[in-house]
Parts: C-alpha cells; sequence; structure tokens
C-alpha cells in the first residue's frame, strides 16, 4: 500500500473520529491511497472452487474523543468500472454493491476506541480507479424509549481519503525510476492535522513518493 500527495487540505476543526492504516498509523485527512495488493484467487481443493479476487484497503476508524459521537460512512464509487465493492462499518456490513454511485453505510453510536471498517473491492477486469469515504457525524437522540440513538441529521463531515485502487497486468507494469530525488511535502502531528515543520516532538512526514514516515522534531 503506496501513500500518494492529494489535494485537500486538513480541516483545522478537532476531530472526534480519524482513519487509521493497518499498522495503526494515523491516515491524514484528505489523504490518497494507492492500493495494489491484490488477494485471493485461490482454488479449494475439496470444491475447486477459486476464491474471489479483492484489494482490501486495510483501515479502521479510531474515536479520540471521550465524549460521545455517532457516524456513518459516505462511500463514494462513482466510477467504478467493473466488479463489486463493500463495506462494513459502524456496527454493520452492507450488501455488495455491484453499480457504481454514492452511498452510506448504517449509522451509530461509536463505543469501540478502534473500530475497523473492513472494505474492499472485488475486481473482474483490470482497471485503475479511485473511490472515496468520508466520516459524517450524526445527531444523537434519545429514542420512545429514552436509549441515546443515532439519528439521520448529518451534523458535520469528518476525515476524508480518497482510495486509488490499482488492478494490473504484471506483465505490464514499467520499472521505477529509482533515481528520482524524495523530499518531504508536508508535515503532520499524531493527531493527522498539519502542523509546522519546526514543531517540537514526534511527526508524520508525508514524502514526495508517496510514502509516510515518523520523524522526531527536537527543535533548537
Amino acid at each position: 500500500m503506496a501513500w500518494v500527495l492529494g489535494w485537500s487540505v486538513v480541516s483545522a476543526q478537532e476531530e472526534s473520529l480519524v482513519f487509521v492504516d493497518a499498522n495503526g498509523n494515523v491516515v491524514p485527512d484528505g489523504t490518497t491511497i494507492e492500493l495494489r495488493d491484490v488477494e485471493g484467487g485461490d482454488i479449494d481443493p475439496m470444491t475447486g472452487e477459486t476464491a474471489a479476487l479483492q484489494i482490501p484497503t486495510g483501515l479502521s476508524v479510531r474515536k479520540v474523543t471521550d465524549g460521545k459521537v455517532a457516524a456513518q460512512m459516505n462511500i463514494d464509487i462513482s466510477s467504478m468500472p467493473n466488479g463489486s465493492f463493500q463495506t462494513c462499518s459502524f456496527g454493520s456490513c452492507l450488501p455488495e454493491w455491484t453499480k457504481a454511485g454514492v452511498y452510506t453505510s448504517s449509522k451509530n453510536i461509536v463505543t469501540k476506541e478502534l473500530e475497523p471498517i473492513t472494505t474492499e473491492w472485488y475486481p473482474a477486469a483490470y482497471a485503475t480507479w479511485t473511490a472515496t469515504l468520508q466520516i459524517q457525524y450524526m445527531k444523537i437522540e434519545p429514542n420512545r424509549f429514552g436509549l441515546e440513538q443515532a439519528t439521520s441529521t448529518v451534523v458535520g463531515n469528518g476525515p476524508k481519503v480518497t482510495l486509488r485502487f490499482v488492478y494490473a497486468d504484471p506483465a505490464g507494469i514499467k520499472d521505477v525510476d529509482t533515481n528520482r530525488q524524495v523530499v518531504e511535502v508536508e508535515h503532520f502531528d499524531i493527531s493527522g492535522k498539519r502542523t509546522d515543520v519546526s514543531r517540537k516532538g514526534v511527526h508524520l512526514v508525508r514524502m514526495s513518493d508517496g510514502t509516510v514516515k515518523k520523524a522526531f522534531v527536537s527543535g533548537d
């Protein structure tokens, strides 16, 4: 999984939820993640059936506030060229979508510190395309039994990530130019907010080749 510079700026507001990758690292708001790792395709020796191909995202959502927060996921797969797309987030798994479009997940009050959002594209043919996931914060109100629940009212937009899926013929992949100079592009703090390069502490540094690394800035 590679990281690619996105065009969106980091929100200045305090976030209640953030995206994290499979290693637990915060994914800054507006990041584009390039996904090339194809799983599946194995043949079951008992049935002879071939497991479906899939490109997983490896993403989860982390709760970074002590207060109550309800959310849903806005999922834009309007450019999906083939195959199907599925996501499990905020308490339920939705059916696979076989048609391109914009969808929303179930809505729920987030109680876990780390909420898996199992999300993958099941390709049917070679293609490169992008999807977006955006957290939306929902209003919390008591139901007729006096229990708090997430309503259908959106009260704000949270972080967004763009997923760039690449399912390519291995024979057609060109060698990467290893002589290209790699430089620092942006610095973020551990919560995913853009920060000044001179600020002391742990930084997430986005490089020009799309990678993200951790660095400690000690200052003068």
